[in-house]
């Protein structure tokens, strides 16, 4: 019975062999769990923050492009009012054009 518990003892040592030696660099397999499981965290974090950070960038294009849109009707605007209101320098003041 000796040389039957022996041969057990033996083939979990073996089994536990990496297992003991990960615990011998101070490294268990639930510390090794856990890192990779950070590690899947921060690339979804890193994915989700490249996304956002394409995202802002069309945004900003996008207000960009209204903003010239918007400037060139303005200037048109102003421009017309400026000859319609001629005579009406008050009105042109209220429109928030000051003649120079």
């Amino acid at each position: 019975m000796a040389t039957a518990t022996s041969a057990l003892n033996e083939k979990q040592k073996a089994a536990s062999g990496e297992r003991f030696e990960e615990t011998k660099k101070g490294i268990s397999e639930n510390d090794l769990s856990n890192g990779q499981q950070t590690f899947r965290n921060l690339q979804m974090l890193t994915a989700a923050q490249q996304k956002e950070t394409g995202e802002a960038q069309q945004a900003t294009v996008a207000r960009d492009n209204a903003y010239d849109a918007l400037h060139e009707w303005m200037s048109d605007f102003y421009k017309t009012a400026k000859v319609a209101l001629r005579k009406y320098p008050q009105m042109m003041e209220k429109l928030g054009i000051k003649e120079k």
